[in-house]
């Protein structure tokens, strides 16, 4: 991902609250999410992995289009529950988890995770952070798709 530079350099802070960061997008033809850059990542899994839609916490965030976590404020089966349907939570070996939709023209198309290795609770602020993470990289995203468009005019009208 050609912005992962830009938004990895410029917003993700070592030694904050979360020891994983990861982005995964909804593939062309709409039933996997194909995760697509991380950070802090333990796994060599991760970036080949595709989720079916369905279960796992970046698949409840992207179907209720908001921000969904996994901490200790939930009942223990519940974190249970979604670290065990989550194959990222799994491999990347997190405790605790936040995600947030991405939207491309108004429609989920990808879902911005940070998560924790430690059992905890995320603090409001926390909380935000990953909420202006991910509208920071939705911004990446149109920023990108304006220069593709851009590049494809000037390539028709030569």
């Amino acid at each position: 991902m050609k912005a992962a530079d830009n938004y990895e350099n410029d917003r993700l802070n070592p030694g904050d609250a979360f020891d994983f960061y990861g982005v995964c997008e909804l593939e062309k033809d709409g039933r996997r999410l194909a995760w697509i850059w991380t950070r802090g990542s333990v796994s060599g899994r991760t970036l080949h992995m595709a989720q079916l839609k369905g279960k796992g916490l970046a698949n409840v965030a992207l179907r209720s289009g908001s921000l969904i976590y996994c901490d200790r404020s939930l009942a223990e089966t519940e974190r249970e529950r979604l670290r065990n349907e989550d194959p990222v939570m799994l491999a990347e070996q997190l405790r605790a988890a936040a995600a947030v939709t991405i939207k491309k023209n108004g429609k989920a198309t990808g879902v911005f995770m940070a998560g924790s290795r430690e059992e905890r609770s995320f603090t409001e602020e926390e909380l935000r952070n990953v909420q202006q993470l991910a509208s920071y990289i939705e911004e990446q995203w149109r920023t990108e798709e304006k220069r593709r468009e851009q590049g494809d005019d000037q390539a028709s009208n030569r």
